[in-house]
């Protein structure tokens, strides 16, 4: 089902010394009015976005679309690997590990 969203009105909310834009939009979930014991349901919901929130879903966008894996540092290090130049500091790895660890233990 798809819902129709028509932006209202974009005012200015401040709060401290931060200024906020909030973006207002209904939302038409193609659901008819009807009156029932003198209580009116209405086909649309208002949604308010201020913009820092727009901007944090923006930032939630972008990571989402980055890759997991970064392609070009892998193949880098094969290549090390696969010609006997990788360099490897046995305490630089342990004590990530270490540091790995004790971050998944903590409560």
């Amino acid at each position: 089902m798809a819902n129709e969203i028509n932006k209202v009105s974009t005012p200015l909310l401040q709060h401290g010394n931060q200024n906020h834009t909030i973006k207002s939009a209904t939302i038409n979930t193609g659901k008819s009015q009807t009156a029932h014991d003198s209580n009116l349901v209405t086909n649309a919901d208002k949604v308010t976005v201020t913009d820092s929130a727009a901007k944090l879903q923006a930032l939630e966008q972008h990571i989402a679309n980055m890759p997991v894996v970064d392609e070009q540092r892998v193949a880098s290090i094969r290549a090390a690997i696969q010609n006997g130049s990788y360099q490897m500091d046995p305490e630089r790895t342990a004590t990530k590990l270490l540091g790995l660890e004790t971050a998944l233990h903590r409560p």
